[in-house]
């Protein structure tokens, strides 16, 4: 029996369909958290301050899945992140990440509180500081999950 030679050479040359539908994937979630992000920008502008915490929490989810399946060459995500998990995810050298996670754990209880005064009260500067701050997280993020800068999150708020 003899081995395709044509094979062998495209098998060193591109990457397997596993690799490619992982960074597609990965690609996808970092892209889909730019997405909620701009459509909170939008959201916040017409006072929907419960969806702007909503979008918030799933830019920030959708990073960390990207995250997660880069960090551990998996492609599937798992469906919810406990705190331990967030913070073996997010912690680096220079960076421990706890305030990251405090954060990240704030929006995900604010975002299942949707019925009570703390959100339907909240004002605009503070759903301000929210957005401000999930796009502070998301910017860096993205570079540990998108090499490429042209495809990086691209900040909203600009200092």
């Amino acid at each position: 029996m003899t081995k395709n030679p044509s094979h062998l050479n495209q098998s060193r040359a591109q990457p397997s369909r596993s690799t490619e539908h992982l960074h597609n994937s990965i690609t996808d979630f970092h892209s889909l958290s730019q997405y909620h992000m701009k459509l909170a920008r939008i959201l916040q502008k017409h006072n929907q301050h419960q969806c702007c915490i909503i979008l918030c929490d799933w830019a920030l989810t959708s990073m960390l899945k990207a995250l997660y399946m880069k960090e551990n060459n998996s492609l599937f995500p798992p469906r919810f992140l406990s705190m331990t998990d967030l913070l073996h995810i997010i912690h680096t050298k220079t960076n421990p990440g706890l305030d990251v996670v405090v954060f990240i754990g704030t929006i995900q209880f604010l975002s299942s509180q949707l019925e009570t005064p703390l959100l339907q009260n909240m004002k605009h500067k503070d759903v301000s500081r929210l957005l401000r701050r999930t796009d502070d997280i998301l910017c860096q993020l993205s570079p540990r999950v998108i090499i490429d800068l042209s495809e990086a999150y691209q900040p909203l708020f600009f200092i």
